[in-house]
């Protein structure tokens, strides 16, 4: 389903209709999305990171897998 493309009249009344807290938010996603405009896209690094320097660092001792369960029941 497609939206037809607003205009800054339909905008502007909208945001006439709106509480002081929900102009809030507006504003808020309106900085968001000037922001990443302004960022441009996000780039991930070309090489990959070597975690072979963390290894031995830490010591576990228990279940994993238990551990994960429990964690995951609370949500």
């Amino acid at each position: 389903m497609e939206l037809p493309k607003a205009d800054s009249q339909q905008v502007l009344r909208e945001l006439e209709n709106m509480s002081p807290a929900m102009l809030d938010q507006v504003l808020t996603f309106a900085r968001f999305l000037k922001h990443q405009k302004q960022a441009g896209q996000v780039t991930m690094p070309s090489e990959r990171y070597d975690f072979t320097d963390l290894v031995g660092k830490l010591s576990w001792r228990g279940d994993a897998v238990a551990i994960q369960r429990q964690l995951r029941d609370e949500w």
